[in-house]
């Protein structure tokens, strides 16, 4: 993509789509604000905002949108709120319009708005993580312990039974009228450099705000594992959260280098071959000789912008430590059949 545009208050980007000749377009808006990921408060705010907002909109304009081809969704990131427009380029300015303005015309304290069963929606989807599996529920510890922004589910679900419709409303306020921001676009498809620069402004002026000084943008982050003085790394152990649970799992995860790191590519592309490379090796010794589970996985993947190797064992056999022993063993092994 080409950047179009650098400012105070947008950074826009352009890609004319040149292979498929489809006449649809898309539009990506992310608006950047700490504000729904500042507190465990403001973060089950802007979940159920959402979904409130989702379940509005549905009734008045997302299903007339999506017969005549148009798409449209709002979530809340990490570093803010996401827009998202798509469908056939000729109607989509004034279709991102009309999203804009509903949004900001949303009372989340109406009938519309359905408070009270999008609350015990997420409540239920905050409680679900009881009955996960080990190595689900081995993830997120994981993720509560390296990234930040983050906050437990009792701080969760603790903030959930505290706010009311009207505080949504409030939230919404504060984001949409109060809240600095900064925006990013990227418009792809069948377009127009300058239709794609009309979609942005259309946004913009749908929208207008105070801009968000660089130095303020949010910044999803993942702790560095630390370097223990008896060897790297360190070890996290949590009892399952059911007690009847009679499996146990272990994830081990290396971190390797950052995306943006001037040789991050081909630190991701060496990191998808070394997991190609001890994939079948990692399964065939510790699930079909060893049998120490049911659930034997290796695999690379990137969280917040981090090159992770995840190695991840789930059965009765052995107790946690005694089975992160054996993934020592293995991982000693493999290097040494590396060198």
């Amino acid at each position: 993509p080409t950047r179009r545009r650098r400012d105070e208050r947008w950074c826009s980007f352009f890609r004319q789509d040149t292979q498929w000749g489809v006449p649809k377009a898309y539009a990506v808006f992310e608006l950047l604000t700490p504000f729904p990921r500042s507190s465990a408060r403001a973060t089950v705010l802007s979940r159920l905002y959402e979904a409130m907002l989702r379940s509005g909109l549905l009734e008045d304009l997302l299903y007339d949108a999506q017969c005549a081809g148009l798409s449209f969704e709002v979530s809340a990131s990490p570093r803010g709120m996401l827009l998202f427009f798509g469908g056939f380029d000729d109607r989509l300015a004034d279709f991102a319009q009309a999203c804009v303005e509903a949004i900001l015309a949303f009372d989340p304290t109406s009938k519309k708005g359905r408070f009270e069963p999008q609350r015990d929606i997420l409540d239920r989807e905050l409680e679900s993580i009881s009955s996960q599996q080990p190595f689900e529920q081995a993830g997120y510890w994981t993720s509560l312990a390296l990234s930040s922004p983050n906050f437990s589910i009792e701080e969760l679900r603790s903030a959930l039974r505290k706010v009311t419709a009207l505080d949504v409303g409030a939230f919404a306020t504060q984001l949409w009228q109060r809240e600095p921001l900064y925006g990013f676009a990227l418009c792809y498809g069948n377009l127009r450099a300058d239709e794609a620069d009309k979609l942005v402004a259309t946004v913009e002026n749908a929208l207008p705000f105070q801009p968000l000084q660089e130095g303020l943008w949010p910044a999803s982050a993942q702790t560095k594992i630390p370097l223990h003085p008896r060897g790297p790394g360190c070890v996290l152990i949590h009892d399952a959260l059911d007690p009847a649970e009679e499996n146990s799992a272990v994830t081990v995860t290396f971190q390797v280098g950052a995306a943006r790191d001037p040789d991050g590519r081909q630190l991701w592309a060496a990191m998808q071959v070394l997991s190609a490379l001890v994939r079948d090796g990692f399964f065939s010794e510790l699930r079909t000789k060893q049998q120490l589970g049911y659930i034997v996985t290796s695999l690379a993947d990137r969280k917040e912008g981090v090159n992770r190797l995840l190695f991840i064992v789930q059965g009765t056999v052995l107790n946690p430590v005694a089975v992160m022993s054996r993934i020592d063993a293995f991982l000693e092994e493999a290097r040494a059949g590396l060198a």
